[in-house]
């Protein structure tokens, strides 16, 4: 970690900076850009300043508003959530907290957007503003990210692409904390699959699966550093997959799922991820039972995931209703609405009548 000292005064604010090491800095931002973070620490007069390179995130004290807009936010009301971060935008005195607010507002409305696709326009377009209102932010790789996010999911393909690209270079130019530059080639691959270009995604993935494969073996990676590059190899192990399925087809990639499925060292998220994928080529081969048996099995058994759990339950509703098996239709589909009732999976089954 590269530190440094100033004297300041200290202040009654509570920010928290989570360390790659795994430790965490909690006191008062004074200043933070792209590079680095000046803090003063509870119970000191003088100013740590630390380096992007060893930071995993920052968390700002949150103002009344937010906390507000968090709490609408967590109960998916985000119009409300949506309104209160645009307010604690307008009336935060410090610049940093300015512009932190209207970051997790642009969030607020990716979120929206992944249940109504309507609200990619205002996502993109307040997401648009904000990086070229703070292009030295700290948080500044964290909206590119979810800028790309939104042009692939609305079909700019290749201006997602360019952008994952352009930040990758700019966190080796920069020498931002590694994970930033990994993060941002997994979203590349993302758009790729997105628009169709499994090739050029797989390419890229089994470059990704080595050197997070190696961060994972080096006993000397930092430990949140080291939990940030498992979830980054899982999702590339599951990006693969679905790479396979497209370019090979259903039916060619249970070898791949199966592996994972029955891998020892396998993630859960992935494992239900393998689980969905060999299910998929049972009812591509018409195997209804087969195919029924393995999502019961993601459903009962392995942890619930956002991801994979919805799509799990709701081709089981599926799949038991061609089976005629009306109760566990039934109830895979109740399961589905009550618990994840914003997801699209719940929309798609409501508007199926099942």
């Amino acid at each position: 970690m590269i530190l440094t000292t100033i004297s300041l005064v200290l202040f009654a604010a509570q920010s928290r900076v989570d360390l790659l090491d795994g430790s965490k800095v909690f006191g008062e931002i004074s200043d933070i850009n792209l590079n680095t973070v000046t803090i003063v620490v509870d119970g000191s007069e003088d100013a740590t300043v630390i380096a992007n390179e060893s930071i995993l995130e920052v968390v700002p004290a949150a103002t009344t508003l937010m906390r507000q807009a968090q709490v609408s936010l967590d109960g998916l009301d985000f119009m409300n959530a949506s309104n209160a971060f645009a307010e604690a935008a307008s009336k935060s005195e410090a610049g940093y907290m300015k512009s932190f607010a209207g970051l997790r507002n642009a969030e607020t409305l990716m979120s929206w957007a992944a249940i109504d696709p309507a609200q990619y326009g205002a996502a993109i377009a307040l997401l648009n503003t904000w990086v070229s209102e703070n292009p030295r932010s700290f948080w500044l790789p964290r909206a590119q990210m979810s800028l790309a996010r939104a042009l692939a999911n609305t079909g700019d393909i290749d201006g997602a692409a360019s952008m994952m690209e352009e930040l990758s270079n700019l966190a080796f130019a920069e020498t931002l904390a590694r994970h930033i530059e990994l993060q941002a080639n997994v979203i590349r691959c993302e758009a790729f699959l997105i628009g169709g270009q499994a090739q050029s995604a797989q390419s890229r993935l089994s470059s990704l699966r080595d050197t997070l494969g190696s961060m994972i073996r080096n006993a000397e990676t930092p430990p949140a550093l080291l939990s940030k590059a498992r979830g980054l190899h899982s999702q590339v192990q599951i990006l693969n997959g679905q790479a396979i399925q497209a370019i090979e087809g259903v039916n060619a990639s249970q070898t791949y799922w199966k592996e994972l499925a029955d891998g020892e060292s396998t993630a859960p998220v992935v494992r239900s991820a393998a689980w969905l994928g060999l299910a998929e080529a049972a009812i591509e081969a018409d195997e209804l039972r087969s195919a029924q048996l393995q999502l019961a099995k993601i459903v009962a058994v392995m942890p619930a995931s956002p991801n994979v759990t919805p799509q799990a339950l709701y081709k089981l509703a599926v799949v038991s209703a061609k089976l005629e098996d009306t109760k566990s239709s039934r109830s895979a589909a109740m399961r589905l609405t009550t618990n994840y009732p914003n997801s699209t999976w719940a929309i798609k089954a409501n508007s199926e009548g099942l």
